[in-house]
């Protein structure tokens, strides 16, 4: 898994899943090389599959680390340009704009089971509790 998974994480802290036919085939290739490992036939169960192997889901793993960077960003001096740039998509989303925190609230309120960011709750308990 170490050598597929850099391909199948990369990028997903800026460039958020917010359309399902992108982040399914990353997720069918996660599912692919994990039945192949384990030796199991292409229609075997999801659930079993990602039990055994121990390995977290595509779409959360990538907003994971989606919610790390999004923890390191609070954290950045006013001058950084990553942190100006957050703060930005912050009043933008406000603003009710498209931005990356906006993305951000949308792909984590189609998970499965959805999950609300609100404006509030960034802080950097909020987001320690949503990790």
């Amino acid at each position: 898994m170490a050598r597929i998974n850099p391909h199948l994480t990369f990028g997903c802290k800026v460039a958020l899943d917010v359309t399902d036919a992108h982040v399914s085939k990353l997720e069918d290739v996660q599912n692919e090389f994990l039945r192949r490992l384990l030796g199991l036939h292409r229609r075997s169960v999801l659930t079993v599959l990602l039990s055994e192997t121990g390995v977290i889901p595509l779409r959360y793993r990538r907003l994971s680390l989606t919610i790390g960077y999004l923890d390191h960003l609070m954290t950045l001096a006013p001058t950084h340009l990553a942190g100006v740039a957050y703060r930005d998509s912050v009043r933008l989303a406000q603003n009710g704009r498209p931005c990356w925190l906006s993305d951000l609230c949308y792909a984590l309120f189609h998970l499965p089971v959805p999950v609300l960011l609100s404006m509030d709750s960034l802080t950097p308990d909020g987001i320690t509790d949503l990790k």
